[in-house]
């Protein structure tokens, strides 16, 4: 029984050589799933628990999501990786097979695993990674009071997931707050995330040790295009002579004529913002189309924030579009382009969040009053022994013990080496306040690894 609860904070950057190779791309083609991304209302929403089980293959293949071909890393062949749909209270189970030729491993983001931590996914953290050739059955229950709505999952081995290794988790709840058939008629997941054309292996070897980082900069890279439902368009007159570049057009959605259309949004950027608008419509959740013929179209936008950035982007578009088209059972959809204008909305600027003032939560969970202890956590950037840039956490690197987990070590009983890992320890269930502190100057994200996770980007 664990005696601990570890809490560790890392940084793409401080990731201790998870350099892996990626030579092998097999002769194939990624496909989009946009169609299951639009949710059957024949899904039977239920507080009666199953078990839905699911078979993954984690290959190598040949993509070009924005037109220009790439090698990727894909889930049955597919991106983004297939959709996962349940009910709260139902067992996931999900056998993946890995066809690469390194390890890796599956992240199910938001998920809690209370109980089941072993199941979390990040690589030396609760788990060894699949070996290549091997496979991995990942087996949990969402159980939590809370545990319902939008959800993703992604590789947690080096930067896999920015190659491909992503997708949608929906979980659906009789507690929901939001009804289909009253407060929408259509659910539509949408999937936004950064698009870079050489792999996330490439650019963190660079990155890492390179004295002049990945193509001339220390600084994380920016993407070369922005995707919506892996689809995205990079501009062909860029590529070199020896790419293979083929000029791809936006995305298209189809929606009906006087209906309200959940929009699920999910971003699985792995350094991009982005900031969203139906342009033409006014949505928060919910998009209305009450007002909307058979016929009409107008364009989805989501924009990048370039000011996120410290590295060139000179190839990228940082707008970011699809086309909404309405059309009705028996009609056919516009092949007009859009004349929608763009929102005033300021899309650059500070790297900041949302302000959270704006926000009102649909379900509200109050913050603990009191709390057992406070941990004061020192973020910054700095040389280390071998005059390498890492980001470290109170002066201190977070390495990866890829075969020897920190959940194996605490449960073997051993100590946690402070000199290697930054963390914060409970001995009981404890409310713990975190206080956060950026040194630098520039903005930095990060997740916490707990029971609970959450998300920070706003950071002072």
């Amino acid at each position: 029984m664990l005696k601990h609860l570890i809490v560790s904070l890392y940084s793409y950057q401080g990731l201790a050589a998870i350099i892996l190779a990626s030579t092998i791309t097999r002769a194939a083609t990624v496909t989009a799933n946009a169609a299951e991304l639009v949710l059957s209302s024949s899904f039977v929403i239920s507080s009666t628990p199953t078990t839905r089980t699911y078979d993954w293959t984690i290959d190598q293949l040949t993509g070009a999501p924005d037109g220009f071909e790439k090698s990727m890393l894909v889930v049955n062949g597919q991106y983004p990786g297939p959709l996962i749909e349940a009910n709260q209270g139902d067992t996931i189970v999900v056998k993946v097979q890995n066809n690469l030729v390194n390890g890796t491993s599956i992240h199910w983001h938001g998920i809690l695993q209370n109980g089941t931590n072993w199941e979390d996914g990040p690589v030396g953290v609760s788990q060894c990674p699949i070996p290549p050739g091997g496979s991995f059955t990942y087996n949990f229950t969402l159980n939590g009071a809370e545990q319902y709505g939008t959800y993703w999952y992604h590789a947690h081995r080096g930067g896999q997931y920015a190659d491909g290794i992503a997708g949608p988790l929906v979980v659906h709840s009789v507690n929901d707050p939001l009804v289909r058939g009253t407060d929408f008629d259509v659910d539509q997941v949408v999937v936004l995330s950064d698009n870079y054309h050489s792999m996330s292996a490439v650019i963190l070897d660079a990155l890492i040790n390179d004295a002049d980082g990945f193509q001339g900069s220390i600084a994380a890279p920016a993407p070369n295009s922005g995707l919506i439902n892996g689809v995205g368009v990079y501009n062909c007159s860029l590529a070199s002579a020896t790419d293979t570049c083929t000029t791809n057009s936006p995305l298209e959605i189809e929606l009906p004529p006087n209906s309200k259309v959940r929009l699920r949004f999910i971003s699985v950027s792995a350094h991009a913002m982005f900031r969203v608008s139906a342009t033409g419509q006014r949505y928060s959740v919910i998009l209305d189309t009450s007002s909307d013929v058979s016929g009409d179209s107008f364009f989805l936008r989501s924009h990048i924030n370039t000011d996120c950035f410290g590295a060139s982007h000179a190839d990228l578009d940082s707008a970011v579009l699809a086309i909404i088209r309405i059309v009705d059972t028996n009609g056919t959809a516009s092949t007009d382009t859009p004349t929608s204008a763009d929102w005033s909305d300021v899309t650059d600027g500070a790297c900041l969040d949302l302000d959270e003032g704006l926000l009102v939560p649909r379900v509200s969970i109050d913050a603990p009053t009191t709390v057992d202890q406070t941990g004061v956590l020192n973020m910054t950037f700095a040389a280390d022994a071998d005059n390498d840039l890492r980001w470290n956490i109170n002066g201190v690197t977070f390495e990866t013990f890829i075969y020897d987990p920190l959940l194996l070590q605490v449960m073997n009983g051993s100590t946690i080496d402070s000199t290697k890992i930054p963390y914060l320890q409970a001995d009981s269930v404890q409310t713990i306040d975190i206080i956060l502190n950026n040194i630098l100057a520039v903005e930095h994200p990060c997740e916490y690894r707990v029971v609970q996770r959450l998300k920070c980007d706003d950071l002072n």
